[in-house]
């Protein structure tokens, strides 16, 4: 079960792939933190791609969610990659009607992200 705390921290970083858990509730106060992380990675030598893994998150507020995606969307304009796991069917509902499913895409396991999202 999700806290209502919430953080971002980085969990593992595999062949060039930054997998970011979050961690809690997703609300609009959380967007500076999503910024950041996307930031980061854009400035870290060999990051190809950055995935979130939404596991471990409760609530998620849609302005909060469309921030973090335009910032991921921002990110991917400058030719990485980014991807998402462990979304609930609603928010990948979302990503569908928004139009951005295929530059951000929702995986069903990390195993399969990480290997797409690093071309091995």
């Amino acid at each position: 079960m999700a806290d209502s705390g919430g953080c971002i921290r980085l969990k593992k970083d595999v062949n060039g792939v930054k997998v970011f858990a979050v961690r809690g509730d997703l609300t609009v106060d959380k967007t500076p933190q999503f910024h950041k992380i996307c930031q980061t990675a854009k400035a870290a030598e060999g990051t190809m791609a950055v995935l979130l893994d939404f596991g471990m998150v409760g609530n998620i507020d849609t302005t909060a969610f469309a921030c973090m995606l335009n910032f991921m969307r921002e990110y991917i304009s400058k030719g990485a990659r980014a991807g998402i796991v462990n979304l609930d069917i609603r928010n990948r509902d979302l990503l569908g009607i928004l139009k951005i499913g295929t530059a951000i895409r929702s995986f069903d396991s990390e195993d399969e992200a990480i290997k797409t999202l690093s071309g091995k």
